[in-house]
């Protein structure tokens, strides 16, 4: 099974580097037409590597050979980003329920949450 993987792993490498290759080539083509070898050549040279150095790297990395020739590898354009935020959240103006000292009912209990909120009132006043 290790093998198989192996053997999958391998042409799935080899299919990616052709990709790029052609790639590359296709994009020379594009911009230079049929000056596009002697242009790759002259590349080649400039940067001090045989052509079958530059050959290696266009196929596992085809955007520095790309921008070594002055051509850009296609990228998505950046849009304009908007957004907005709610200021009003923002601004910590909460403010705690106001005591009242007004007597719910006519009960015991209800009398005695009322002064203990009266004297909650008092308390924060001063």
């Amino acid at each position: 099974m290790a093998l198989v993987n192996e053997t999958l792993s391998i042409r799935e490498k080899k299919a990616q580097a052709d990709s790029n290759a052609k790639q590359v080539a296709a994009k020379f083509t594009a911009q230079y037409g049929d000056k596009a070898e002697a242009t790759y050549n002259s590349i080649a040279k400039e940067l001090n590597v045989t052509v079958t150095q530059l050959n290696e790297l266009a196929s596992s990395a085809p955007s520095i050979v790309l921008k070594a020739a002055g051509l850009s590898a296609a990228t998505a354009p950046v849009g304009n980003t908007t957004g907005s935020v709610n200021t009003e959240a923002l601004s910590n103006t909460t403010t705690a329920p106001a005591l009242s000292a007004k007597v719910a009912s006519g009960s015991t209990k209800d009398l005695l949450s009322a002064w203990g909120r009266a004297g909650e009132k008092i308390k924060q006043q001063s």
